[in-house]
């Protein structure tokens, strides 16, 4: 009976998921100085969208429909996302708008059906981060 017991804890324990989510991706070579983190946790790589820095703004301009009259690009929404360990994306939020339901609503399509990124990687093994994306409305 006691090995019974002990078995279903053990398994109990080993089917825990890491449900961390980490805020900020600080690599060895980042001299920027934070400020508000406590924990400086160095990471192995930080998620990246593509192959190239530019890559997700070459997503967004070919997949979004701007609903704006104005010709001014630079409002922005501001969207809450995580990156999960399989680089797909969860959780979206819009942080930040000055723009219409319409386009609150176009920003959550293009993200939601974005390709996997490669997510952050730390001590060889991908984690969940919470990153925040500018999409122009």
């Amino acid at each position: 009976m006691f090995l019974v017991i002990l078995l279903s804890i053990l398994s109990a324990n080993a089917q825990k998921q890491d449900t961390t989510i980490y805020q900020s991706c600080r690599l060895a070579n980042d001299t920027n100085h934070y400020v508000g983190i406590d924990k400086q946790i160095i990471f192995d790589s930080c998620p990246q969208f593509g192959k190239q820095s530019d890559d997700y703004n070459k997503y967004i301009l070919a997949h979004i429909k701007h609903y704006t009259t104005t010709k001014k690009r630079n409002v922005r929404i501001i969207i809450s996302i995580i990156i999960e360990k399989d680089g797909s994306v969860s959780n979206l939020k819009i942080i930040h708008s000055v723009s219409s339901n319409l386009s609150n609503k176009e920003a959550i399509r293009v993200i939601r059906d974005m390709p996997k990124w490669k997510p952050a990687i730390l001590h060889g093994k991908p984690v969940r981060m919470r990153y925040f994306l500018p999409v122009p409305a």
